[in-house]
């Protein structure tokens, strides 16, 4: 009775001690996955938090902060979830989605507007364009547009009889330009044609509450003789003290103005131009023709026309080559004085257009079969034709009776560079044609080879024929080295000679 009542009491003790120890475990087993699930919620927490608060800055930087985006941060309930989720949070920070930064568009300028003076109920000055200038005052920068015509008053003052100034002054009924005043002066040259300018500009913008004034006093523009209109249609910009000038599609006749309206002639800014290649750097450029899938004319070359004009001075040429800047059109078939044909036109310098005339020359009558343009034997350029303007930027000296005015010069009837079907002429050395001796208009053409009636979509030139020029020079080179090996060859042979007469002569001596 006293060993079983000793047993059970044991018993007890060893149950109940498993019972605590089994507690215990729990407790801390609970402890440390409450830890670490803690822990890894509040890494997670953290980094999220950085997360988005990264996310709030790139944003701020670019766009507006999207609401949602800083809602996301982890809940409390969080905490109560499995561990494995807390190990999933914790594994690294959330990377916040990156917004690539948004350039922003550049702001379009105003619309064209036209502002005239007038005088004595008449138009006597003319300015048209869209004008925009960026102003910069004590660290504040302003960019203020010039209203339209309908939102300004303008007044100024015209020049008459043999007066050499005019002015034109903007007057806004709104907003932070107050005023702006153009000055125009005719300027006299010796050895050119006179030439307008624009000589000052001033202005007054409102800046921070208070009115600033602008000013200018320099030669900001060269414009046209003044009995011209002067064109910039892409424009530029001029920059004085505090302000950059900016302006597209400009038109100006600040004298001379007649019937309400512009000139009828104008020339051309040299933006407008574009770069002109100085005569002895005219670029190599390929043309092609293209209609539909088929390339009918390819031509390649460098091209420099002379061309007559009366300069102020008298008569003289002036040497203008094609430069780098042009687009090509053509066709594939036509006729030239019923002749089947091929042409290429070349536009450049704003309005000049070059036309060359390629002809099959198996002159047969039936239309039909001309516009086939494919059983040439042979074919050659048979007209070229230049359209060009006596603008002051490549005319320098040009007298005012010619500038501006249009003119078109054709040289036809030729029977130039002919060569077979499905081939092409080559002709590297410089060649100069005259294309009329009455008037010394001239072509010098260098590096050429074209070839027309083609076949596919492809520019590759077919076999070539060249030029006598170039034949010469090849049949030259081979001369030449022929010459110089026979020449090294009769040196080695005197050299030869010589040491071995030396040699016996020794040879006897000693003996």
């Amino acid at each position: 009775m006293k060993t079983n009542f000793i047993g059970a009491v044991v018993l007890c003790v060893f149950v109940c001690s498993a019972d605590q120890m089994t507690t215990m475990a729990q407790n801390v087993s609970t402890e440390q996955v409450t830890t670490a699930t803690s822990s890894g919620t509040t890494e997670a927490t953290t980094a999220t938090t950085e997360a988005t608060t990264a996310t709030t800055n790139v944003t701020a930087q670019t766009t507006p902060t999207t609401p949602n985006a800083t809602s996301e941060a982890p809940t409390t309930n969080s905490t109560m979830e499995p561990t494995t989720k807390a190990n999933t949070t914790s594994e690294g920070p959330t990377t916040a989605p990156t917004t690539a930064p948004t350039t922003a568009a550049p702001t379009p300028m105003p619309p064209k507007s036209t502002y005239k003076v007038m005088a004595g109920g008449k138009t006597c000055l003319i300015m048209e364009g869209s004008f925009r200038m960026m102003v910069t005052i004590n660290k504040t920068t302003l960019i203020v547009d010039v209203p339209s015509d309908k939102e300004v008053n303008v007044t100024g003052m015209c020049a008459s009889g043999n007066e050499t100034e005019s002015s034109i002054t903007i007057t806004p009924k709104s907003g932070a330009l107050k005023s702006l005043t153009f000055d125009f002066k005719i300027n006299k040259n010796k050895d050119m044609a006179d030439k307008s300018e624009l000589v000052s500009m001033s202005a007054e913008v409102m800046v921070d509450g208070k009115v600033e004034p602008i000013s200018a006093n320099k030669t900001l523009l060269v414009l046209s003789n003044p009995k011209l209109f002067y064109k910039c249609d892409v424009g530029s910009n001029f920059t004085a003290d505090k302000v950059i000038f900016k302006y597209e599609q400009l038109k100006v006749q600040a004298f001379n103005v007649e019937n309400e309206k512009f000139a009828e002639n104008g020339e051309d800014c040299s933006e407008d131009v574009g770069p002109i290649p100085a005569p002895g750097n005219i670029p190599v450029n390929t043309y092609a023709v293209t209609e539909g899938n088929k390339t009918c004319i390819v031509f390649k070359g460098s091209m420099k026309f002379v061309i007559p004009y009366v300069a102020k001075s008298g008569n003289a040429t002036e040497p203008v080559g094609l430069p780098e800047k042009f687009t090509v059109s053509g066709s594939c078939n036509t006729l030239l004085h019923g002749e089947v044909s091929q042409k290429m036109e070349v536009k450049f310098y704003e309005d000049w257009i070059l036309t060359i005339y390629f002809t099959d020359s198996d002159n047969k009558t039936d239309v039909q079969n001309q516009l086939t343009a494919d059983s040439s034997d042979k074919y050659f350029i048979s007209q070229i034709e230049l359209e060009y303007e006596y603008n002051s930027n490549l005319f320098v000296k040009a007298d005012e009776s010619v500038l501006g005015k249009k003119a078109k010069f054709t040289a036809a009837n030729l029977t130039l560079w002919e060569t077979g079907k499905d081939k092409s002429y080559m002709c590297n050395k410089e060649s100069t044609i005259n294309l009329s001796s009455k008037d010394g208009f001239e072509l010098t053409v260098s590096k050429v080879q074209y070839q027309a009636f083609k076949k596919g979509n492809s520019n590759a030139f077919g076999d070539a024929s060249e030029c006598a020029a170039d034949e010469e020079t090849n049949s030259i080179v081979p001369i030449a080295v022929g010459a110089a090996l026979a020449g090294l060859v009769i040196i080695v042979l005197i050299a030869y000679l010589i040491g071995r007469k030396r040699s016996r002569a020794g040879y006897e001596q000693t003996y």
